[in-house]
C-alpha cells in the first residue's frame, strides 16, 4: 500500500482541486450537450428518439440522475462530481500505476500522474456535460487493465465501452485484435479485443431497429460531415466537380460560414447528398484529400481545448471565471506549450518508446502491444473522423494520458544518466 501512496494522494488532490473548479460554477453546456440531454431524457422516460449519438454518455447522465435522485441532490453537479472523480481521481491513479508497473519505479507513476492531474485541457472537461472526461477515463483504464492481465480478455469489454462512449474509437479493437493475430498468432487472443464490441454492435442494433434506427447512426451521420469538413477547410473545395456546387461553397468562404452552416447550405442547394459532393471531390484528387487528412495531424496535438469564455454553466457562482482566470491567462497555455508544441517530439518519443521503451526494458512490450498502435489508431481515427481543424483537438484527447506517460518515462532515464555520470565523474576526480 506504501508504494500505491503517491498515485492515491495525486488522484485526491487532483480531484479535490477539479471539484472546486466544477461545482463553483456548476455543469457547462457546450456545443454537444444538448443532444446528450436529450437522449439521456429519453431514455430516462422510457422512450424513443432519432438521435446520432451512441447511447455511452446518455446512459452515464441516466445513472447520475437515478443516483442524484436516491441521494437527493442536484443531478447536474452529481454528474460533475462522478466526472471529476473518474478523470481526475481514478484515470490519475491508473497512469500512476501503468508507470510503476512498467518501471518499478515510483518516480515515472508520479511524473505521468501529475501531468495527468494539471492538464487543463483534459480536466477541464470533467465539468462540461460532454462525453470527453468519460471516454479519457475508459480509454486509460482499459489500457491499464490489458497490461495489468497481460491481454484483452477483461479489456475487451472496457473497448465496447469506450467505442459506445465516443464512435471515433470504432477502429480500436479491430486494430487490437490485429496486432494479437501478428503478436500471438491465435485465434482466441486475436478475438478478445474485438468480440465484446461486436456483440454490444448486435445489441444495440436490436434495441434501435424496432423505432427504425441503426446501429451505425454515427457513422453515417458524422462520415459525410466530416469528409466534407476537410474538403471545406482545405482548398479541395476548389476541385468540386459540380460547378453549381463549388459555387456554393465558394459563396460559403465568402461569408465565412463554418462547417456546419456550408454543409447545410450545400445539402439545401441541390437534391445530392453530402456524402456525394465529398466522394466526388476526393475522387477527383485522392492525393490531396490525403494530404488534408495528414495535415490535421499535428493539429490534433496542438490544439487547446480550454475554453473558459464563451459557454454556459448551470451554476449558483458568477465569479468563478475571475477565480479561474490565471488558468486560461499563464498556466494552461504555459503547459501545453511545454508538452504539446512540437509534434515532432511526440512522434519521436513514441518512436523511442517503440524502439526500447526510452530507456526502460520493462516498457519495451506494454510500448509495443498497446500504448503505440493505440495512438496510432487514435490519430488515424482523428484524421478520419475530423471536421478539418474545428475543434480537432478534443477527438485526440485520449493522447494525453500517453503523453504524459512518454515524457514521465524519458524525464526519469535522462535524471538517471545524469546522476550516474556526475557520479562517475567525482569518483574519478577523487582518484585523480
Amino acid at each position: 500500500m506504501r508504494i500505491a501512496a503517491p498515485g492515491v494522494a495525486i488522484g485526491v488532490f487532483a480531484s479535490g482541486f477539479w471539484l472546486i473548479y466544477g461545482i463553483s460554477h456548476g455543469a457547462t453546456a457546450y456545443g454537444d450537450s444538448a443532444s446528450y440531454l436529450a437522449v439521456a431524457d429519453a431514455i430516462w422516460r422510457g422512450r424513443s428518439v432519432a438521435t446520432v449519438r451512441t447511447p455511452g454518455y446518455p446512459l452515464f447522465i441516466v445513472g447520475c440522475r437515478g443516483l442524484a435522485g436516491l441521494l437527493g441532490v442536484n443531478d447536474m453537479r452529481l454528474l460533475v462530481v462522478a466526472q471529476v472523480i473518474l478523470c481526475a481521481g481514478v484515470a490519475t491513479y491508473l497512469v500512476y500505476d501503468i508507470g510503476l508497473r512498467v518501471t518499478q519505479r515510483r518516480s515515472v507513476g508520479t511524473i505521468a500522474a501529475l501531468m495527468v492531474a494539471a492538464d487543463v485541457d483534459v480536466q477541464n472537461f470533467t465539468s462540461a456535460i460532454l462525453s470527453e472526461s468519460l471516454s479519457v477515463t475508459v480509454a486509460v483504464a482499459s489500457l491499464w487493465l490489458c497490461i495489468r492481465d497481460r491481454g484483452w480478455r477483461r479489456a475487451g469489454w472496457l473497448l465496447a465501452l469506450l467505442v459506445f462512449t465516443r464512435p471515433i474509437f470504432i477502429f480500436v479493437p479491430a486494430a487490437f485484435a490485429a496486432c494479437e493475430m501478428i503478436r500471438t498468432r491465435r485465434i482466441r487472443a486475436s478475438v478478445q479485443p474485438l468480440w465484446p464490441t461486436c456483440a454490444a454492435v448486435c445489441v444495440w442494433a436490436m434495441c434501435t431497429a424496432p423505432w427504425g434506427g441503426t446501429a451505425f447512426a454515427a457513422l453515417e451521420y458524422f462520415g459525410p460531415l466530416h469528409a466534407f469538413g476537410k474538403v471545406y477547410e482545405s482548398k479541395l473545395w476548389r476541385e468540386i466537380p459540380d460547378e453549381g456546387e463549388r459555387k456554393v461553397v465558394a459563396d460559403a468562404k465568402r461569408r465565412g460560414l463554418n462547417v456546419y452552416q456550408a454543409a447545410a447550405a450545400v445539402t439545401n442547394a441541390g437534391e445530392r447528398t453530402l456524402w456525394s459532393v465529398a466522394a466526388d471531390t476526393i475522387r477527383a484528387d485522392p492525393l490531396g484529400y490525403m494530404a488534408a487528412c495528414v495535415d490535421v495531424l499535428p493539429k490534433a496535438l496542438r490544439q487547446r481545448t480550454y475554453w473558459p469564455r464563451g459557454i454556459e454553466s448551470w451554476g449558483r457562482s458568477t465569479r468563478w471565471k475571475e477565480r479561474f482566470a490565471w488558468m486560461g491567462r499563464w498556466f494552461g497555455p504555459m503547459y501545453h506549450a511545454v508538452f504539446y508544441r512540437s509534434f515532432s517530439l511526440f512522434l519521436g518519443l513514441l518512436a523511442v518508446a517503440w524502439l526500447n521503451g526510452l530507456g526502460w526494458p520493462g516498457a519495451v512490450s506494454a510500448m509495443r502491444d498497446t500504448f503505440v498502435p493505440f495512438v496510432a489508431v487514435l490519430f488515424f481515427s482523428v484524421a478520419i473522423f475530423s471536421l478539418g481543424a474545428e475543434e480537432v483537438g478534443r477527438l485526440a484527447l485520449a493522447s494525453h494520458p500517453i503523453n504524459g506517460l512518454l515524457w514521465a518515462l524519458a524525464s526519469v532515464r535522462t535524471w538517471d544518466t545524469v546522476r550516474t555520470l556526475l557520479a562517475t565523474r567525482v569518483r574519478a576526480s577523487r582518484r585523480a
